[in-house]
Parts: structure tokens; C-alpha cells; sequence
């Protein structure tokens, strides 16, 4: 996703987990096609993911909250992935219904 700009897409808004609600298949040179992966109410945010997708070019690990602060300059809502390369350490954040932070 890093070395095109596509109009719409780089509108949505990204966050992870049960939040996510598209898919985005990627054919190099060819297309780039994003659809919902689950029903999307009228009014409802349209999310997509920018380290948790199928193809994100190995970002699934190594590549977390503090990356995106980096890159995309904001903090992303929970989930979160904290990673620690040196240590080859990860693990995520959560919040649970009540609003409790939750440690996986």
C-alpha cells in the first residue's frame, strides 16, 4: 500500500481488531480493490488496517502503535501492538466492554 496513492482510500481511517470492517486485495500493477468484510450501517465509519491485513508486506509483526505514530503521525485507538525488536518481545493492548485494558 506504501508506494501508490489511491483517491478514495487514502480517506478511510484505520484501526484494528473487531473494528476493522474491509478487506483490501492488492495485485501489484494491477488493481487495488477494497470491499467490507462485514455489514457496514448507514453512518458507520469505514475502517481498513494498516499493519493487520493480508497484504501488508510482512507488517503483521515488527511493525505496531509506535510505527504509526511514526509514519502517520497519530496514536491508533485499541487495539494496540507494542513491539520491542531488540528484546523480540511483542504484545498487544486491548479494552474490554466495561473499558479495562486487557493485555494479550
Amino acid at each position: 500500500d506504501d508506494s501508490i496513492m489511491v483517491p478514495a482510500y487514502d480517506a478511510y481511517n484505520h484501526r484494528n481488531g473487531n473494528w476493522t470492517n474491509t478487506k483490501t486485495e492488492i495485485t501489484w500493477g494491477k488493481y487495488h480493490e477494497t470491499r467490507a468484510s462485514k455489514d457496514i450501517e448507514e453512518g458507520e465509519e469505514i475502517l481498513i488496517t494498516y499493519n493487520m491485513c493480508e497484504s501488508c508486506s510482512g507488517r503483521r509483526h515488527g511493525y505496531g502503535t509506535a510505527e504509526i505514530l511514526r509514519d502517520y503521525g497519530f496514536v491508533e485507538h485499541f487495539p494496540q501492538r507494542w513491539h520491542y525488536m531488540e528484546e523480540e518481545f511483542e504484545f498487544d493492548l486491548d479494552e474490554d466492554e466495561e473499558g479495562k485494558m486487557v493485555l494479550n
